[in-house]
């Protein structure tokens, strides 16, 4: 089916050059007695005929009221500048000084002008007298709610609620055979007030934006659309230049209002409500027009179609064309997913409704299963179709323990194939479905099938030895000393044969002692046997005995066990030695030199050395002799 590409007929009607909201009207009545007309489309031409262009300082072009870009000026709020526009004094200038006369224009007011002890207004038009730039006539709006048109002063004022920052459409109209002034209002007559004064004196420039008595005063604000008519406008002629109807352009069909539709690949032919036209468009590469009329749509975007009527104020009209295209979707390709579905899908042409296999209409769709998925995109220029089948498959299933214990060094092979093509590719980039473990780490393992579905896993591997440890031989033990056994291993339980788990005993007592030591690597069991012997040392000596013969403590005998290199002497009160041993086994009998002593006190002094600890013993004393 034929690609088409539609245009949608959004249409703004607007006269371009002057009265861009107007209708077009009688020109050979609204033409009549025109001054000055300014569309301010892009410039400040005056498109009367009469050449009263002017010349512009610091102004901004705006859209307008309908949006159009580029055609209202803006002063001073759009640009924070200080801006005008001077329109020459010429001959057809001053026929609104020496007539009847009439000005239509439409205002924004953005911000009020402050003037201190003479209020805030907005200064529309001023018009000035070449002998002094201070003086001549002006039409202006105060904040207090009222419009007015004065000469120096003299002012005629009428009522008016003005609010900020909306359009306005205001018409002055001056009866010089009258003698009257009179403001409409968005096309509500406000009255009529008795007003003579002579204009003949106002033969200088004229301005918009400013008003030149005094300091200059800056409008901050716009303006679109002004007309200056050397005549009375009749209320049926206001009420028309007030008029926003749409012009009525016809197709080839049907009349086009606002939303007609011609698809690229169509010709349509436009024609006028008034003849004698020209037809342009402000972009052929989008739309092209002929000069009968016949529109062709080229490319997408905006585009806008003019129809001129030269040679008059209100010369034109125009259309805003959208120019979309049949709808455009492209789903994801064919796809094959592992394990989990997750296919978000994002409609973006916003032209187009959307249907999708299941009867949702969201622009958003997220597939979740395994299936065939098909959408229909339609606009007014078509409908297209799409689809998308959507597979799963579930990722390869690696058959490996989490952790592995290597005992004694000893390696370990691990073999990790799977049935089908798939590679293989672990932590040190080798290709093999088998590896050998050689030491403690981590290890991991990709496997990638034939669908490129990727599963990895990672292993830890421990190293561990089986129980060793020192344990001591069967010994022999002093009394009172405790003999510690440790027998501390990596990861091991313990359990002795008096019950303990502990790593560690103290051996105090005779006996058997055994401990049994495993881990996940083998258990291990030693044990010893413990003889507890006295290995204290001790060296004494009695403080006194009785050599009279009875039999009873008749020798002196020093007394000890676990000693040796013994020295043990006797002295008497002078200091003299009586008795002189180096062993246990021999004792003093109280004789000296043969002669037994009588009784009294006598000094000793005994040291030996402990057989199993190394020490020395040294004792001193009194012994008493007693016959």
């Amino acid at each position: 089916m034929k690609n088409i590409i539609c245009i949608l007929y959004s249409i703004l009607i607007s006269s371009i050059v002057c009265a861009q909201s107007s209708t077009i009207v009688d020109k050979t009545k609204l033409d009549s007695g025109i001054v000055a007309c300014y569309s301010f489309n892009d410039n400040t031409k005056d498109y009367s005929g009469n050449n009263n262009n002017g010349s512009a300082e610091n102004i901004a072009f705006i859209p307008d009221r309908l949006g159009k870009a580029s055609s209202a000026i803006g002063f001073r709020y759009y640009n924070n500048l200080d801006g005008s526009i001077r329109i020459p004094q010429s001959p057809s200038l001053q026929s609104l000084c020496t007539n009847s006369f009439t000005v239509s224009g439409w205002i924004y007011i953005s911000d009020w002008y402050d003037s201190g002890p003479h209020g805030q207004w907005f200064s529309i038009i001023n018009k000035t007298m070449a002998s002094d730039i201070h003086e001549g006539w002006a039409i202006q709006v105060k904040s207090v709610g009222m419009i007015e048109f004065t000469k120096n002063g003299n002012a005629a004022r009428f009522n008016y609620p003005f609010e900020l920052k909306k359009w306005y459409h205001i018409v002055y109209v001056y009866s010089d055979n009258e003698s009257t002034a009179q403001f409409y209002i968005n096309g509500q007559d406000l009255g009529t007030e008795p007003y003579y004064i002579d204009l003949s004196d106002v033969d200088g420039d004229l301005y918009f934006g400013s008003n030149p008595y005094g300091d200059e005063e800056w409008d901050s604000g716009a303006i679109d659309d002004f007309r200056f008519y050397n005549r009375e406008l009749t209320v049926d002629e206001i009420k028309k230049i007030n008029d926003t109807t749409t012009v009525k352009i016809t197709s080839k069909n049907a009349t086009i209002t606002k939303n007609k539709i011609i698809c690229i690949g169509n010709i349509d032919t436009l024609s006028s409500t008034i003849t004698g036209g020209i037809w342009l468009s402000s972009n052929d590469k989008i739309a092209s027009i002929s000069n009968s009329g016949i529109v062709s749509a080229i490319s997408t975007g905006q585009v806008v179609i003019n129809y001129y009527l030269p040679n008059t104020c209100n010369n034109s009209v125009s259309i805003t064309l959208n120019v979309s295209k049949k709808p455009s979707i492209q789903l994801p390709k064919d796809s094959l997913y592992c394990n989990t579905i997750n296919v978000p899908i994002n409609l973006t042409d916003l032209s187009a409704s959307f249907t999708w296999q299941d009867n949702t209409t969201s622009n958003y769709y997220t597939i979740t299963e395994p299936g065939i998925y098909s959408v229909t995109a339609t606009n007014n220029c078509g409908s297209v179709v799409d689809s998308v089948k959507i597979s799963r498959v579930s990722s390869p299933l690696i058959k490996l323990p989490t952790d592995i214990l290597l005992c004694n060094s000893k390696p370990l092979l691990v073999n990790v194939s799977l049935p089908g093509t798939n590679k293989y590719l672990w932590q040190d980039k080798s290709s093999n479905p088998q590896y050998t473990l050689t030491k403690g780490g981590m290890y991991s393992v990709t496997v990638t099938d034939s669908n490129n579905c990727k599963t990895s896993k990672s292993i830890i591997v421990k190293e561990l030895a089986t129980p060793s440890f020192p344990f001591p031989n069967d010994t022999i033990a002093c009394n009172e000393i405790l003999l510690p056994i440790n027998v501390n291993c990596d990861e091991c339980n313990y359990l002795w044969n008096d019950g303990s788990v502990l790593s560690k005993n103290t051996i105090q007592n005779e006996g058997e002692y055994r401990v049994t030591v495993s881990n996940n690597c083998g258990t291990v069991s030693k044990g010893v046997h413990v003889r507890i012997i006295d290995c204290i040392s001790y060296l004494d000596v009695p403080n006194a005995f009785s050599p009279n013969s009875d039999g009873l403590n008749d020798v002196l005998f020093a007394l000890g066990r676990n000693i040796e290199n013994i020295s043990f002497i006797i002295y008497d009160r002078w200091g003299q030695k009586v008795f002189v041993s180096n062993n246990l086994t021999d004792g003093w009998d109280g004789t000296f030199k043969g002669r037994t002593l009588e009784s009294a006190t006598f000094m000793y002094s005994i040291s030996a050395t402990g057989i199993n600890d190394g020490k020395s013993i040294i004792k001193m004393g009194n012994i008493a002799l007693i016959q």
